[in-house]
């Protein structure tokens, strides 16, 4: 599993969390900011696994980041 790396809060400047209970998000600890909450899919029959690097990414887009 590679590193997950979380930009500053866009808000506060807090530092960000990834927090899992339910679902996976990503949190400020200092504003309680947090992206929307995911749940792993299953593809194929097996889960992919890909709920925590979405949150991540959407925690780091920015509105001047360059579009994909």
């Amino acid at each position: 599993m590679k590193e997950i790396e979380l930009k500053p809060c866009p808000f506060c400047g807090g530092k960000a969390v990834i927090h899992v209970d339910d679902g996976v998000c990503v949190i400020c600890r200092e504003c309680n900011s947090r992206t929307i909450s995911l749940v792993d899919g299953i593809s194929r029959g097996k889960p992919n696994g890909s709920a925590i690097y979405s949150v991540a990414e959407k925690w780091n887009r920015r509105a001047d980041n360059e579009t994909d």
